[in-house]
């Protein structure tokens, strides 16, 4: 019997560091979301402008582009926060903030190939001193960070889904399904 208990601990610490690890990058990227939203709004009219001399961007998008960009960060920052109580909002905070990262690093990437005199203004990147090919290093290394969170995330579920099944196989939750064991105290909401 004490081997069988052993057994059923390993998956539970494992999705509990697995969901600790998430948990950082999921505040990284929290922080970043919410960096660019806060920056966005706060610089609108810098924002605007060199959206508005950008010769790649319509002009009748700049306008859209300028409110778009930090208000989708702000709900991704907030979605992203909500996941830490509800796990399906995490999950598609997950989602969203890795199509945007996917977004903003073909465009950068789009900019870069660009002849000089047609590349907008550093300042409708990420910061405003710094230079296009920064901007992709970082890009990538960022999107890779929202890759490994998704990565994470699924792992999280498979293992609580074989897990609860495990449990449920040994008899470990009453005949409604309500509850588990004392061991497993991850939510799943």
């Amino acid at each position: 019997m004490k081997t069988s208990r052993n057994k059923q601990k390993k998956p539970v610490e494992k999705i509990i560091w697995e969901e600790a690890l998430q948990g950082l990058l999921a505040i990284g990227m929290i922080a970043f979301f919410g960096y660019i939203a806060i920056d966005k709004f706060w610089l609108m009219k810098k924002f605007r402008e060199g959206l508005d001399n950008a010769v790649i961007i319509p002009d009748n998008w700049a306008f859209w582009i300028a409110w778009g960009t930090p208000s989708i960060c702000l709900i991704i920052t907030g979605v992203l926060l909500a996941g830490f109580w509800y796990r399906r909002m995490m999950t598609a905070g997950i989602y969203v903030a890795t199509l945007f990262m996917v977004l903003f690093t073909a465009f950068v990437a789009y900019v870069i190939q660009l002849p000089l005199d047609k590349q907008p203004c550093y300042c409708i990147g990420l910061d405003t001193e710094m230079a296009w090919e920064t901007h992709l290093k970082l890009n990538i290394i960022l999107l890779l960070g929202t890759i490994v969170v998704v990565w994470l995330n699924h792992r999280i579920h498979k293992n609580l889904v074989a897990t609860i099944k495990r449990a449920d196989a040994g008899g470990s939750l009453n005949k409604e399904g309500e509850t588990l064991t004392n061991q497993l105290t991850i939510s799943t909401k």
